[in-house]
């Protein structure tokens, strides 16, 4: 179908984007840092070239009446990132009633959206919510927009108040690409039985970036009797810290034992802090072949929609998890899959 020039046919609002922001900018981060080798890296795929820089790394996006999810794998193809918002974490969501399955998907370049949406953000503060909007005409752009009252008067109820008031309306244009990487989600590929626990992100961080002195791979180690969580490191020394039984919540074991390596610097990516809240949690589980998942929740300030929880949405399979004890309020995921080290020291790429 063709859409006439200018028209918008996806619409997310959203009132409080510093969670989406912080997201962005931990896949940000980990583009720019996979990128900026000088080196092939070789894995399991073959070698591949690096890019030139986190600039030009693009990223995959869908809005639909679900919500928000971004995607983007590193070049090696053993480091993937998704930012999964759902539907509550927004004021406002349109798509036009024409678009097939209710979900449009293209791509553009992670580090101008994170970069655009940041400054955005911070100058939000009195504005009435950050406006997303994907035009697929012939420019195929991604509008930002800011409307905020100038000054601090309150807005006039009457209509010759309302009619006499001054916005400031603040926007970007940010190119999308024709067509978008083509992605595909590793867990589709998951292989139970998993092992898989909750615990303070904080801690989690603190445990791995402990082991960086070391200066070698990070061995993951999980038992189930005694429950017992390691991290350890070898290299120019040796370093090993156990996760506190007290800390871990729901820990299921798919093995009476599970022991796989890690690329430390891919890792550690996975762990950058999302949000300030000390008492977030972070979900760990390991498949049956090794490959790590690491989802973070994320925290939003909503709109009206955050009243309603009778949407039926299965939030790219993570309704279940949403709905756990463990995650009120939360509105996001933010989801990194590592593959591990092979015997030889490669990573497994995908």
């Amino acid at each position: 179908m063709t859409f006439a020039a200018g028209q918008a046919i996806a619409q997310l609002t959203v009132a409080d984007a510093r969670s989406l922001v912080g997201a962005l900018h931990a896949l940000k981060t980990s583009a720019s840092s996979s990128s900026s080798s000088s080196k092939p890296v070789t894995s399991a795929a073959g070698p591949t070239q690096p890019s030139s820089g986190g600039t030009r790394v693009a990223c995959s996006v869908t809005l639909s009446s679900e919500g928000a999810h971004l995607q983007w794998d590193d070049e090696t193809k053993s480091l993937q990132s998704q930012v999964m918002l759902r539907r509550e974490a927004f004021s406002d969501i349109y798509i036009h009633h024409s678009v097939a399955d209710r979900k449009v998907t293209f791509g553009v370049g992670l580090s101008h959206l994170a970069d655009t949406l940041s400054l955005f953000s911070s100058e939000s503060s009195g504005s009435e919510g950050m406006t997303i909007s994907y035009n697929p005409g012939d420019e195929r752009q991604l509008q930002i927009e800011t409307r905020s009252p100038l000054g601090s008067a309150e807005p006039a109820s009457d209509a010759a108040g309302e009619a006499g008031r001054v916005e400031v309306n603040a926007y970007a244009k940010i190119g999308v690409h024709a067509d978008p990487p083509n992605y595909v989600d590793w867990t589709d590929s998951w292989q139970m039985p998993e092992t898989s626990f909750c615990v303070r992100s904080v801690l989690l961080r603190e445990a791995v970036e402990d082991l960086e002195w070391p200066g070698g791979s990070v061995t993951l180690s999980v038992d189930r009797n005694p429950p017992r969580v390691e991290f350890l490191s070898s290299g120019a020394g040796s370093l090993s810290v156990k996760l506190p039984e007290s800390e871990l919540v729901g820990l299921s074991c798919g093995q009476d034992h599970l022991r796989h390596a890690y690329s430390f610097k891919r890792l550690r990516r996975t762990l950058v802090a999302q949000e300030q809240d000390l008492e977030a949690l972070t979900k760990v589980s390991i498949s049956a072949d090794g490959a790590l998942r690491i989802m973070h929740m994320l925290s939003a300030s909503q709109g009206p929609r955050a009243q309603n929880r009778h949407h039926g949405a299965t939030f790219y399979g993570n309704d279940n998890y949403f709905s756990s004890q463990h995650a009120p309020g939360r509105t996001g995921i933010v989801q990194y899959v590592l593959l591990p080290l092979s015997a030889s020291g490669t990573t497994a790429g995908f």
